[in-house]
């Protein structure tokens, strides 16, 4: 009779192809990364200030030596590493906004019935503060945001501005009922100071995961009144894995603040920092979007692989005349600095190349990606404002195995590093990924020569009998 083979399912992972199949793409499904990630290569972070018993909700930055931190009770000025109060509010500080142009802070207070939000200008210069306007019964900003002489603003009411001079206000856009929930987290403006119709708006939407770029212009209405209409808008990036890349192909995970910075937007997704600078997105701080860090745990380090941050709170960008290149990054532990420098040694992708140029190397646990040969005077500039290496200089650094970081200075003048210590989590994790590697390949080793032995077997068997399959009987005897 002609022999029937089992049919699929139950009795399919009884077969040894069936187990070869999910060796295979297991190791397929190890060796293809989920996203693609580019890290910047000329961005150094650090620790810029770290509050004691107290909360900060917003930074402003005009430079290095002058910052704005805002509370839910007021606003304090961080100069020259020194905390000191501005002001204070009588009732609770929703909304913080610095306008370089103006040079004013702009913030919103809700009072203490929680039925009154005012928004009121600060005169930096002047030292005085206006009301701009108050609203009753209605949501507090989720962003705020100058361009010329007009003060943009976010809610879950939607997204409005209000013009200065003449106190006359425009809806922009109404919020939909998904944006209610999640409404504009986020406003940037670039050419801020320029007429407002050149000016460009860049906007977080978390409800659907886009940053945006928006066009205004302004129009004279009814009686001649001013408004503000929305002449462009364009999603430059969309929702996806947080891939990076060139911009046609790259996502963004969880955005939440965005600032734009040098011709360059710079943005928040998840517990990372990325960037979109001529056409290419790129990761200035943290490992991955999804990888994030307790506020006890945060580490930070001078590239972005190896730092963990928390979740962070806000985004501040210095104003275009400002020498000092950087952006301060408040998360739930710190302030962090970034800043942008000039990488001469980077074309140098091999250990030994970078050290014989008179280099620093640095490399990841997880492939090409994680390394970076760079200026041995950028990582004693980081060293001197760290202050774990401040004392012991920028050499001690190589003496460790930093989280997932292992560092080579011989061409900056260091001694040798160490051997690998076998207890740090680099060394564990490449034994660890070298013993299911071997493992994997022994299992599929061993059920390639089963199945071989087997196949033979069921041959043979075929040839002699007409059929692979064997039966046995047993016959028992009844003893009375």
């Amino acid at each position: 009779r002609r022999r029937r083979d089992p049919p699929m399912g139950r009795h399919t992972r009884d077969r040894p192809w069936f187990w070869l199949s999910m060796c295979a793409a297991a190791t397929s499904s190890r060796a293809a990364p989920t996203r693609r990630r580019i890290y910047s290569q000329g961005v150094w972070s650090e620790g810029f200030f770290r509050p004691r018993e107290v909360h900060l909700q917003a930074v402003g930055l005009i430079n290095e030596d002058l910052v704005y931190l805002a509370t839910r009770s007021g606003i304090k000025a961080l100069h020259d590493g020194r905390l000191t109060p501005l002001l204070e509010v009588d009732g609770e500080l929703t909304a913080f906004h610095l306008c370089h142009h103006r040079n004013s802070l702009v913030y919103e207070v809700l009072a203490k019935d929680g039925g009154t939000l005012t928004v009121y200008e600060y005169s930096l210069s002047a030292q005085s503060h206006k009301v701009l306007r108050t609203a009753q019964d209605s949501p507090p900003a989720t962003a705020l945001a100058c361009a010329d002489q007009w003060l943009l603003h976010a809610s879950s009411a939607g997204f409005g501005a209000f013009h200065i001079p003449s106190g006359a206000e425009s809806e922009i856009r109404a919020a939909t009922a998904e944006e209610g929930e999640s409404p504009i987290s986020s406003l940037s403006v670039a050419y801020a100071s320029d007429i407002v119709s050149r000016a460009e708006v860049f906007l977080v939407s978390p409800s659907n995961r886009t940053i945006s770029r928006l066009r205004l212009e302004e129009i004279h209405g009814e009686a001649d009144r001013l408004e503000l209409l929305e002449q462009a808008s364009e999603i430059i990036l969309g929702p996806g894995d947080g891939a990076d890349g060139a911009l046609a192909s790259a996502t963004v995970q969880q955005p939440h603040f965005v600032a734009w910075h040098r011709g360059a937007v710079v943005f928040t997704d998840g517990c990372a920092v990325r960037e979109l600078r001529d056409g290419t997105v790129q990761t200035v701080l943290g490992e991955d979007p999804s990888i994030c860090a307790l506020a006890a745990n945060e580490t930070v380090q001078p590239v972005a692989w190896a730092s963990r941050i928390t979740r962070p709170l806000a985004l501040a960008a210095p104003p275009p005349d400002v020498a000092d290149d950087a952006v301060l990054v408040l998360s739930d532990a710190e302030v962090l600095r970034l800043a942008w420098e000039a990488n001469s040694c980077a074309g140098h992708d091999t250990a030994d190349a970078c050290e014989y140029s008179g280099c620093g190397w640095v490399e990841g646990v997880l492939g090409p990606d994680q390394r970076l040969c760079f200026e041995c005077a950028a990582l004693e500039r980081w060293a001197a404002h760290t202050p774990m290496f401040s004392t012991s200089g920028f050499c001690a650094i190589a003496a460790e195995t930093r989280g997932t970081a292992r560092y080579r200075l011989t061409g900056c003048g260091c001694a040798p590093s160490p051997l690998p210590d076998p207890d740090s989590p680099y060394e564990q994790h490449t034994s660890v990924q070298a013993m299911l590697s071997l493992l994997l390949v022994i299992g599929v080793s061993f059920a390639a020569v089963w199945w071989h032995r087997r196949s033979k077997r069921n041959t043979a068997m075929r040839e002699l009998y007409g059929n692979d399959i064997a039966e046995f009987h047993t016959f028992e005897d009844n003893v009375r």
